[in-house]
Order: C-alpha cells, then structure tokens, then sequence
C-alpha cells in the first residue's frame, strides 16, 4: 500500500506576528463549521477551541488576552456541536450548541463572539445534536436526537436571535420532544443543507421499530413527523451530506459510516461506508454492499466536486470524501463513484500457496470483487462458527441458538457429533442434514449413538470442499473433481462492471482427500487505496469540511490535534505536501 507520511502539525493560533503559545487540546472529539469559525469540542477540558478559517495565515482564534487562545466554557464533556453555516456565502447563524450526555445540557454559544450565553436543559441520553437552516422569522432551531430506553426522539428548541444581547432569556427556553422515531437508538443527526425540515437520523438498532420500518438511517421531515427508514446495510454512526455549493449532488447525496460494534453476531458483518442519494432514496449504484474500508470507519466528511487528485501513476478528478479509521489512517473515496481512490491500477492476483490433496487449477477471478484475503479449501471442512457447538438433540430435532441459514448451512451437510461412540462400519457418529431454520437443524436417520446433549460440529457434505475467506466468509462447496465458481459482488466500483463474472474460479482433482485437509490461496485484489497514514498518533475521528477553502479538517483523539488536509495538494510521495503548516 503506497502511504503517505505526513508531517503533522498541531494548529496554533498564529493571526498576527504576536508570538503565541501552542494551543493544547484535550480529547478533540467533534467538529462543527461555524460560518468561518471551525469549532473543536475537548472533553477533556468541557471547552471549545475555534479555528479561525479566514484568518491568513490560519490559526486559534486569540483570548480577551491575546496572548492566549480563546477558550468557550461548556457543560461537562461535550459529544457533540451542531451549527448552521450557509453553503452559499459562508455566512452563519448567530447561535451554536454544545451538546453534553454526561450531565443532560446543551451549552449556548454566539457564533460572532464565540462567547458562552448559558446552558439549557436537555432530555436525558441526548446523543446528538443539528441545526436545520433557520425559518424566516429568523429563530434558530437546535434539533436533539435522544434515547428514550428502547425507544428514541427528536425533541427541538427554538432560540431567538436577541439572546445574542439578552443571555437571561434562557431560562424560558423549553425543549420538547418533536418526532417519536419508535424502537430506536438515534446515535447520528445531521441537517439536509438549504433546508428547514428535513434531518438525518443514523440509527444504532436496526431491528423492527414496531411499526414494520426497520435500518439504519432514518429521514425525517421535522414538520409533518413522518419517519422513513432505509436500510443500509447495519447500524449508523456517522453522517454527512453534500453541502458544496454548486456540487451537482448538493443536498441530495450522504455518505455514512456503519457502526460494526452494533452488529449482532451472526449477522453478516457491517462495516465500511455507503453511500446514499436522497431523491431516490436508495444506495447509490453499483456496489450492492458498503464500501469497505481497513479497519473500522469512523468519520467521514463530503468535500467538493471536481478535485484533481495525484496518484503515482497519473492524476485523476473525483469529488473526495474523507473517512477516518480504527487502525489510525485517513482514506480518500471518490464520492462520484463510490468507491476507494485506488493508486496502482494494479491487476487482481491468486496463488496457491498449499495444495494437500486437492489438485487445485485454473484459477481466474475479476478485479474489484473479492478483496485481498486468503482462500481455505478444506475437505468436508467444519463451517466457521460451528465448530464444537453445545446443542440439545430431541428426535430428529438439533437446536442452538444460531441463524444456521446465515452461517451457510445447506441441506445434505453432514452434522458431526464430537466424543460419541462411533457404530461399528462407520468413520463417525453423524446424520445428514434435511432441512434448515432459524435455530433448529432437521437430521435425517440420527443414529443411537448421538448423545440428547451433544457437542456438534457442522461440515460440509461427503464428498465436497468448504471453500471461506478469511474476509467473505463462506463462499461455497465444490465436489472432488468439480469446478468452483463464486460470482459474489463488486466491493469496489471498476469502470467496467460484469455482474455475472466470477470474483473467483478453480477446478480440483478427483483425488481422495481426507476429512480436513486444506490447501490455501493468496488472493491480492490489486486495489492500494489513497492512504494518510499517521504516525504519533491513534483515534482518527470526527471530520468535517469547509466548502470556502476546500480543506477537510481531522480530530486526533489520541494524539490530541486537530489536522487541516488540502486534498488537492496530498502526495503519495511528498512527506509535506497538502498539509497545512500553522
């Protein structure tokens, strides 16, 4: 993977020739555009710090004394900011939150002053917070997203501009509870850009809310309550919508991070981004998964259209979206197409690595469906997640509490019981099975000598090869002698898309392996992702972007900094290059 090493640079202030200490933050966990004003919570230290976009050069709006940097007092550790900044001319509203859990309080703040008006109260288990653009009357609406138990809200509160001159005007300011978003855990809230109605709302249950709507993103329009939820392939953790103006998807397109530590095993893995367009309210074609991303995404930001970005190999115009990672790195997507910027171009690979028995040949796959990954092909193999499995045996009747279908059990695998007396002329104590269900496998003439308490294990039917990836998970059984063949689908979106081509072929011999002998291939998919390393650092989180400079900004948990990232600018092979130096 080609990697960029990035100088990084804690942002100082630095607006006049005043020398000015570094600015020191304290767990930078959200980011807020603010007119041009980017405002950085710290937990920390329950302040806000606010990076003056205008300034040249850039840096800490300065303190009453301009020795030191400004710092806005807030509720105990803020979560979450929300503000209105107007895509068009960079203007703001005059009020901005932050949002505090810990202690159910929002903390009002003037976005011209970056002053602290006060705190109001919130309900409890408030995880989010948006402002939708404000109503012609001009008042200044913070829309709360909260977890009621099991069930989840949006409750909302109008401020009047004249707080700005009149703070004591807080203590009558009441928030109510707008929209019931049923069964629900809102973790994520973002407000459509040029409107006053319609917010986001990324949803950590994914199950049915009680009223037959079920998935992970929710779209709500704040004045009639209607709630529509799509599923996106697992739980929401982040969000973010088009907001460059004269983006040809401005308003419509989102881009939202899967939260994998929500996913219930044995569901199918959720992780990676996806894409979402609001006018069709669909996932944005073709790739029907998320995009993956190493490691587990978790903020992403939309920058603007038509950036020259520079590969190795050439340049190539994309409209970038910025996604930070678990494992500490920064990736680049082309938000046009949907998929990771990959800098090589280089073809898709697979070797075998070890071949006991099975006479594997004739491999060919297609680039952009399988990712890189090893390739076991394993002898009447034991299906991953049941392998020495307590159940209970009743009749013909096997039940544990497992989704047996999504594991990949078919009719005809064999069940194995493990430490059973094996009958005289058989190899083992097994029964085949005939049919499948959510926690029961129905067996086919279950010998005596399975125990009403067994230890199981499920494998493949006599006679065929388990074929799993280390990524995929199972992909299939081919029989001594027989020809494999996983179609899958495109992780990554080629120029050229063939839905019916094979992610993976081979052949095996018509040799007689025995059980659980397994060779190995080598798949390499030949996408190199546009990679930001960092290296001192660890916890890359929330991103946010600013339309007026183009510039995606990065909150470093770990690390605690905050880096200002030039798309246009960022090499692969420049150590400094489109990293801003403050």
């Amino acid at each position: 993977m080609k990697r960029l090493s990035l100088a990084l640079l804690v942002l100082s202030a630095c607006q006049s020739t005043t020398t000015t200490p570094v600015v020191e933050l304290a767990g930078p966990n959200s980011m807020a555009l603010a007119g041009r004003n980017l405002l950085v919570a710290n937990t920390g230290t329950a302040l806000l710090r606010a990076v003056n976009l205008a300034s040249s050069p850039r840096g800490y709006q300065r303190g009453p004394n301009p020795i030191f940097p400004l710092a806005i007092p807030t509720a105990p550790y803020p979560r979450a900011l929300g503000a209105y900044t107007e895509p068009s001319d960079q203007s703001t509203a005059p009020l901005a939150f932050a949002l505090s859990s810990a202690t159910s309080q929002m903390t009002v703040l003037t976005t011209v002053g970056l002053t602290r008006l006060g705190e109001v109260a919130v309900p409890d288990t408030s995880l989010a917070v948006a402002v939708p653009k404000p109503a012609a009357d001009g008042k200044v609406v913070a829309v709360l997203a909260a977890a009621q138990g099991p069930t989840g809200i949006l409750a909302a509160a109008s401020f009047d501009p004249s707080l700005v001159s009149n703070p004591a005007g807080l203590a009558q300011v009441t928030v109510s509870t707008k929209v019931s978003l049923g069964l629900s855990v809102p973790q994520a809230l973002v407000a459509v850009p040029g409107s006053s109605e319609l917010v986001l709302v990324g949803d950590r249950r994914t199950a049915d809310d009680g009223a037959g709507r079920a998935g992970g993103l929710a779209v709500v329009n704040l004045s009639t309550g209607e709630v529509q939820r799509y599923d996106v392939g697992g739980p929401v953790l982040a969000l973010s919508v088009d907001q460059a103006p004269g983006s040809p998807t401005f308003g419509d397109l989102v881009y939202g991070v899967l939260d994998s530590e929500a996913c219930v095993p044995p569901a199918k893995p959720c992780s990676g981004v996806f894409a979402f367009r609001l006018s069709s309210r669909s996932l944005v074609a073709p790739l029907a998964n998320p995009i993956p991303v190493p490691g587990n995404a978790r903020g992403v930001a939309i920058g603007g259209p038509n950036v020259t970005v520079t590969l190795p190999n050439g340049t190539t115009t994309v409209s970038p979206v910025m996604v930070t990672s678990s494992n500490g790195n920064v990736y680049l997507i082309d938000g046009g197409k949907a998929r990771l910027i990959d800098v090589t171009g280089a073809d898709a690979t697979a070797t075998v690595t070890s071949d006991v028995n099975a006479g594997i040949g004739n491999l060919s796959l297609t680039r952009g469906k399988l990712q890189t990954q090893t390739v076991n092909v394993t002898y009447e193999g034991a299906l991953p997640g049941l392998g020495s499995r307590a159940g209970t045996l009743a009749g013909t009747d096997l039940s544990d509490n497992r989704d047996f279908a999504a594991l990949g059990v078919l009719v005809g695998d064999l069940v194995v019981f493990e430490g059973a007396a094996v009958p005289a002329g058989k190899i083992d104590c097994s029964a085949e099975v005939a049919a499948v269900a959510q926690g029961h496998l129905t067996l086919a003439a279950v010998d005596p000598c399975a125990p009403a308490k067994p230890t199981y294990s499920v494998r493949a039917k006599v006679g065929n090869y388990l074929v799993t990836g280390t990524v995929d998970g199972v992909l299939g059984r081919v029989e001594k002698g027989g020809s494999f063949r996983y179609v899958g689908s495109y992780f990554w979106a080629a120029d050229t898309l063939d839905a019916a081509s094979a992610a993976l072929a081979f052949t095996v011999s018509a040799a007689n392996p025995n059980r659980g002998d397994q060779s190995a291939i080598a798949v390499t998919s030949g996408i190199d992702p546009f990679t930001l390393p960092v290296t001192n650092l660890s916890m890359p989180g929330a991103v946010a972007y600013d339309p007026g400079l183009g510039f995606f900004y990065v909150a470093f948990e770990g690390g605690n900094v905050v880096l200002e990232l030039n798309p246009a600018a960022l090499r692969t092979s420049d150590a400094s290059s489109g990293i801003a130096k403050f």
